[in-house]
């Protein structure tokens, strides 16, 4: 069995899993913007940041006299800790399978091209989530109604502006739990789980099967999560920024400068949207330029706003060809030009401002197929099946060092 392992690491070579920015969907952005891990950023079981709470004081004002100085008042530095938790996700093949597959070079490549692109495909779109809504209070989306709570089989209705289609799309047969508010399992949670068995896009439901204790307990306000997420996962924009409690060893009501900026815009328009990047230049400092990701509905409605008043400025259609849509939309706003994002991934009501320049990524890796040993070590013998395991994983956190500076926008 050996043997077959090498041989597979080395036919991994004429494969893909190294190629990353190839694998990663086109609609995963957020992912593909994030920096790259420092080593100073790799060490350890905590992550132990500083972070600026309060600027330096005790400036003195003078007279042009031999006056005093002012007392001086330290600014106030705090520690944030963070936990860098692996995501894995494994694909097996049985021993017959090897033997038959690496006969054959192009059917081996043919078959584990396949299964690392989908591998790679599902951990940046689950990285993608966890950077939005990782430990969010508010999960994956908030239950508003149910159906079938008698039985084995629920169906769910989300809360007003809490569906992103991003999050269920391609997921039937995946492992989900839910939580109250409060972040309490509910009964039936701890020993079973929801499985998801279909999505109404239209109607924007979700039906699960699961035992019928837990299913019987699901209620309105209820929250969702992929099943060890609520505590094993990264901690995203959204707990980030509308976080009323310590996180990160800090606490965001005693130091406005670790507390989000929150603004509730009045339409989904472009002036809404500078408004609300001003609140953070005002109470944050914001000076940086930045993204605004929002839900990809609100995104096209925008896109055909822009459309419409460009096509009457151009004066129509030039020629046989009518050109419809914008490639990029950036509107400016005082801490400089701001980059519209849509995304599946973000909710109908969100929108999340911010400056790629404040978020810093501390962990072991970004998503690799690669095992402990180095580069080439794919494939792991299982000592108790008949077997062998290819795993993808990654292990970070992010960390906004000023989150006053970023803003969660609430967008009708």
């Amino acid at each position: 069995m050996s043997q077959s392992v090498t041989t597979l690491n080395s036919l991994m070579k004429y494969v893909t899993p190294e190629k990353h920015v190839s694998l990663i969907p086109d609609n995963v952005k957020f992912y593909k913007m994030l920096p790259e891990i420092k080593d100073s950023q790799r060490a350890g079981r905590k992550y132990l940041v500083p972070v600026e709470l309060s600027a330096e004081g005790g400036v003195t004002y003078g007279d042009g006299s031999a006056f005093a100085y002012e007392s001086e008042i330290d600014g106030a530095w705090g520690e944030a800790q963070l936990d860098a938790f692996p995501v894995v996700l494994n694909m097996t093949l049985s021993n017959s399978a090897i033997e038959r597959l690496t006969a054959d070079k192009q059917a081996f490549i043919d078959v584990a091209s396949l299964k690392t692109k989908s591998m790679y495909t599902e951990l940046s779109r689950r990285a993608e989530i966890s950077l939005f809504y990782g430990k969010s209070p508010k999960g994956l989306g908030t239950v508003g109604a149910t159906t079938g709570t008698a039985g084995t089989s629920l169906v769910v209705t989300f809360t007003a502006g809490q569906w992103a289609p991003g999050i269920w799309a391609g997921r039937k047969g995946h492992k989900f739990e839910v939580r109250t508010n409060a972040g309490v399992a509910i009964a039936g949670c701890a020993a079973n789980t929801l499985v998801l068995a279909s999505v109404d896009f239209v109607g924007k439901k979700c039906t699960f099967t699961g035992n019928a204790t837990e299913i019987g307990n699901v209620l309105a306000t209820h929250v969702l999560y992929f099943r060890g997420a609520y505590t094993n996962d990264m901690l995203g924009m959204d707990g980030i920024l509308t976080a009323t409690s310590t996180y990160m060893n800090i606490d965001p009501v005693a130091n406005e400068l670790w507390k989000g900026t929150e603004a509730t815009l009045g339409s989904s328009s472009f002036a809404e949207l500078i408004k609300a990047i001003g609140k953070a230049v005002a109470i944050g400092g914001l000076g940086e330029e930045g993204v605004v990701f929002i839900n990809s509905d609100k995104y096209e409605a925008l896109n055909s706003t822009v459309t419409n008043e460009n096509y009457r400025d151009q004066g129509g259609s030039q020629g046989d060809k009518v050109i419809a849509g914008v490639d990029e939309m950036i509107f400016q706003t005082q801490a400089g030009k701001y980059k519209l994002i849509g995304s599946p991934y973000v909710k109908e009501a969100d929108g999340f401002g911010f400056s790629m320049q404040h978020i810093h990524l501390f962990g072991t890796k970004k998503i690799s197929f690669e095992g402990s040993k180095g580069k080439g070590d794919y494939w792991l013998e299982l000592p108790s099946n008949y077997g062998a395991r290819m795993q993808g994983a990654y292990e970070f956190a992010i960390l906004h060092e000023s989150p006053a500076k970023a803003v969660k926008m609430t967008v009708p």
